[in-house]
């Protein structure tokens, strides 16, 4: 997805915050019956995602914007 326009750096950390929300979402489709990744790319990403998502509840905005629960508990790592 390429914006052309600048945007704020709240309007960014909103972007980046559905982007890595959206792919951890994709990644937890792609797991075997027992709830593990398929292969190491896709534990590797998900692990890669969830550590970012977890730099992102930093921001003192992040609750306000629905960063407001257990990230590891949604998305197991």
């Amino acid at each position: 997805m390429i914006y052309r326009k600048k945007l704020s750096a709240e309007e960014t950390l909103l972007l980046l915050m559905d982007e890595i929300t959206t792919s951890l979402e994709e990644l937890q489709a792609v797991q075997n019956e027992d709830g593990r990744p398929t292969n190491k790319y896709v534990d590797g990403a998900k692990n890669a995602y969830v550590t970012c998502l977890e730099y992102l509840k930093y921001w003192e905005k992040a609750e306000e914007y629905g960063l407001d629960f257990d990230i590891e508990e949604i998305f197991p790592v």
